[in-house]
C-alpha cells in the first residue's frame, strides 16, 4: 500500500492532511472494507472499497455504461508531525 498526500488544509489551527491510498498485489475483482487506526485509538471502519485498474482505493467503480462515476477514497486526518497513521484493506471474506 502506498499512502499518498493529496492536500493540506487548515482547520480551527489544526492541520488536515488529504490521502490516497494505491494497493498493488490485491485483486481488482474483490470487495474491500477500508480500516484506519490513529494513535491512542481502536481501529475503526471508513468505508466499503474497491481498486480500480491503477490500484486506486474508491468507493464506487466506474461504469461508464450506467453513468457512474469512479469516487476514490480522499482520506482527511488531523495530522501532526511525524504522527503515526495505520490505514488496511481487509477483504469481505476476511483472507
Amino acid at each position: 500500500m502506498v499512502v499518498r498526500e493529496t492536500g493540506r488544509t487548515r482547520v480551527n489551527g489544526q492541520t488536515v492532511v488529504t490521502y490516497q491510498l494505491f494497493v498493488s498485489g490485491l485483486s481488482k475483482d474483490w470487495e474491500y472494507t477500508l480500516w484506519w487506526k490513529l494513535p491512542g485509538t481502536n481501529p475503526q471502519t471508513v468505508a466499503d472499497a474497491y481498486l480500480n485498474k491503477d490500484g486506486l482505493v474508491v468507493n464506487v467503480l466506474a461504469d461508464p455504461a450506467h453513468n457512474v462515476a469512479e469516487d476514490p477514497i480522499d482520506l482527511r486526518v488531523v495530522a501532526g508531525r511525524g504522527e503515526l497513521k495505520q490505514f488496511a484493506l481487509v477483504s469481505n471474506d476476511a483472507k
